[in-house]
């Protein structure tokens, strides 16, 4: 009787395949993005923010080994429950770096810069 075993093939271990490096600007994308998917967050620029280059949403981050710390910077319509307004940003945010990323997201400070 045939019986051939499957010898597992060398490039089918993940420490083998290569590496996948995540920029941190693609990691600030996904962050705003994610941000103003929640009701009550906006975009904010123009005036000063022009020349200073601090439209808001902003992202801070700072990429560890095995996990990703955002500082969100925030317009918001006014006026808003920004409790609530947060929870969603946390979830949201949250959501989308770990789907995207594989990484997990281990801090998120947001800090509301402006309002709208």
């Amino acid at each position: 009787s045939d019986s051939a075993t499957a010898s597992p093939d060398a490039t089918d271990e993940p420490g083998s395949r290569g590496r996948l490096i995540i920029k941190d600007r693609a990691i600030e994308k996904i962050a705003t993005t994610a941000a103003l998917q929640v009701p009550g967050v906006v975009q904010q620029g123009g005036g000063l923010t022009r020349f200073t280059g601090r439209d808001l949403p902003r992202a801070d981050v700072s990429t560890g080994a095995r996990s990703v710390a955002v500082s969100l910077y925030l317009g918001v319509r006014w006026p808003c429950d920004v409790a609530e307004l947060t929870r969603r940003v946390h979830r949201e945010v949250g959501d989308q770096v770990e789907n995207l990323t594989g990484m997990p997201l281990h801090q998120l400070g947001v800090l509301v810069a402006g309002t709208g």
